[in-house]
């Protein structure tokens, strides 16, 4: 009766996110969407895949993000991580679970993360997208999986493409040992790799060089929004 409960954007009705906030969600659709990187409307020549001299090459096989990053979307991650509403880890599992196509759920044998560095997690006091991969994992009946480790480094939003690239490489290692290794080629080849955003793709595929590293045959990610 104090605190009621508000919409998080807006702070009108009584639920996390309302109905006309959650209206102003963009939904990106698969059929027009490049398969590699997730981008709107690049499913027949993708200009974030296809540069001048040769195409971009990344680690993971596909990439499907479930909203466009507009203001409300860009809000909602703000909220989240940033403003520390954990509440909002099961609404945007639930989101993200009713998004992903039916083919991704049969063909994933588990579930992991891209976690937050240290500092990160020190300053939020909690890893905001281990929460949404556990809600996720439960709803697809998928095993959540905590293989990697972030080292400490800059904050991906304030850079550039090329130093977004430069600032990601290396920047992940794998937390099991080889039992853990063994474990994730013989009963989980098949890896669905989650993330908040998706803006040049260097931090998933960073994080995917070293899951294959580690032992997985194919890696998929998904990302509740891409930048466009």
């Amino acid at each position: 009766m104090l605190y009621p409960t508000r919409c998080v954007l807006c702070e009108q009705g009584t639920s996390l996110l309302c109905a006309a906030c959650a209206a102003e969600l963009s939904y990106i659709d698969r059929r027009w969407a490049c398969p590699r990187c997730g981008a709107p409307f690049g499913r027949q020549i993708c200009t974030e895949c296809t540069e001048r001299d040769s195409p971009r090459r990344f680690a993971f096989s596909e990439a499907f993000s479930v909203l466009e990053y507009n203001q409300v979307a860009k809000a909602l991650v703000r909220v989240y991580k940033d403003g520390g509403e954990r509440r909002l880890a099961v609404l945007i599992s639930q989101i993200m679970a009713r998004a992903l196509p039916l083919e991704w759920r049969l063909w994933a044998d588990a579930l992991c993360w891209v976690p937050a560095d240290p500092v990160a997690r020190r300053r939020r006091n909690f890893d905001h997208l281990r929460l949404i991969a556990e809600g996720l994992a439960a709803l697809l009946g998928l095993e959540p999986l905590d293989l990697l480790v972030k080292r400490g480094s800059l904050d991906q939003r304030g850079l550039t493409r090329g130093e977004r690239q430069q600032n990601a490489q290396d920047a992940f290692s794998f937390k099991g040992g080889h039992g853990v290794a063994a474990k994730l080629k013989a009963r989980c080849p098949h890896l669905l790799l989650l993330d908040d955003v998706f803006t040049t793709g260097a931090t998933m595929n960073a994080a995917t060089e070293t899951l294959l590293a580690a032992g997985a045959s194919d890696v998929r990610t998904l990302t509740l929004a891409r930048v466009w």
